[in-house]
């Protein structure tokens, strides 16, 4: 599928009609979504598909477990998002400290002039992403030549994880298949149902609510690195407030070894937060356990995919060089957890 590539004055001034380049630093007052009381630094987040979907896990266990409250750090809501560009508007407009993001939609929003600093991990694997159809004649990958298939959001995981499965395939996006963007992952569903598309990216656990939905593959089949998502700040808190970027990520560390030792009672909490069978969350967390695929860390080959895919499916234009040494700051990310080293940032 063949995105406009947009001029960097162009999607600046795009952005800044939406709204999207507003700072995204928390601020003290009764009425901003970050303020400090009583000790505990109180604030709202945003994470993409919360709290249904496997990025919202580790928040969710951070915030039942306690341990945000141990690093000083109060969280009074998570808004949700349908993923992609929606989740960076979330955290850009409504003045919000973090946000759980896809990143390649954090980097269209830096090279638009947004102030964006990826300082850690979130998610990186697909072990929970499957392309589902309705059409009993659809087998296999080579079956949707020539069809249509579709992702959630531009800017998203799923239409990363897309492309890169589709090019391991041998198959040419926009050429071969065509990649629709539906709106959001219940927005795919309800085009499946109407046909709109004949197949459809299907994320456990949102998948085991549609039986009637056929996996045609999981994404690990085809893509083994792939890092869907990331944690996002500003500058201005890093610069500001540095002990609460570093508390906020040892919490989220705190959780990802919680969900790893103690896959179970991590079931039940997220099953009631996100109102599903307990039986579903613990299915979804065996496959995503099984690769470790939340992690406060980063990795070169996981980032190094998120850049292919974006130059291919023409997020970026070709000739375009991501920034990712001015975009990326390890130096928040708990001791223990991957960073990245080699040549990777350096020639960004």
């Amino acid at each position: 599928m063949k995105f406009d590539v947009i001029s960097p004055r162009k999607r600046t001034a795009a952005l800044l009609a939406s709204g999207l380049v507003l700072v995204a630093a928390a601020a003290c007052g009764n009425e901003t979504p970050a303020t400090e009381d009583g000790g505990l630094y109180k604030m709202k987040i945003t994470v993409s598909t919360y709290p249904t979907n496997v990025p919202a896990v580790p928040f969710i266990v951070a915030i039942k477990k306690g341990y945000f409250a141990e690093h000083g750090i109060e969280v009074t809501d998570v808004a949700g998002s349908s993923g992609g560009g929606t989740t960076v508007r979330n955290v850009l407009t409504g003045d919000l400290p973090f946000g759980g993001v896809a990143p390649a939609a954090a980097v269209q929003a830096y090279l638009a002039g947004a102030p964006i600093k990826i300082v850690g991990g979130l998610q990186q694997g697909v072990a929970e992403v499957a392309v589902a159809t309705k059409n009993p004649a659809i087998t296999n990958i080579e079956d949707l030549r020539g069809k249509k298939v579709g992702y959630s959001n531009p800017g998203s995981a799923t239409q990363g994880i897309l492309g890169l499965t589709f090019e391991a395939a041998g198959m040419v996006p926009g050429k071969d298949v065509e990649m629709v963007a539906t709106g959001g992952l219940t927005e795919a569903a309800t085009a499946l149902n109407a046909g709109a598309v004949d197949a459809a990216v299907s994320l456990l656990p949102a998948h085991a609510s549609h039986p009637d939905f056929k996996v045609v593959w999981w994404s690990d089949q085809y893509v083994k690195a792939f890092q869907q998502t990331v944690v996002i700040t500003s500058p201005e808190m890093i610069k500001t407030k540095p002990d609460i970027v570093r508390g906020f990520l040892a919490a989220l560390d705190q959780a990802v070894q919680f969900i790893r030792s103690s896959p179970e009672e991590t079931a039940k909490l997220w099953a009631a937060e996100g109102k599903m069978p307990e039986a579903v969350a613990l299915e979804t967390l065996k496959r995503t356990n099984a690769i470790q695929e939340h992690s406060i860390g980063l990795q070169a080959d996981h980032m190094q995919a998120v850049d292919k895919v974006m130059h291919s499916i023409e997020l970026v234009g070709p000739q375009v060089k991501i920034p990712w040494k001015e975009i990326i700051d390890q130096q928040f990310i708990p001791e223990g957890a991957s960073r990245i080293t080699g040549p990777f940032l350096e020639a960004s």
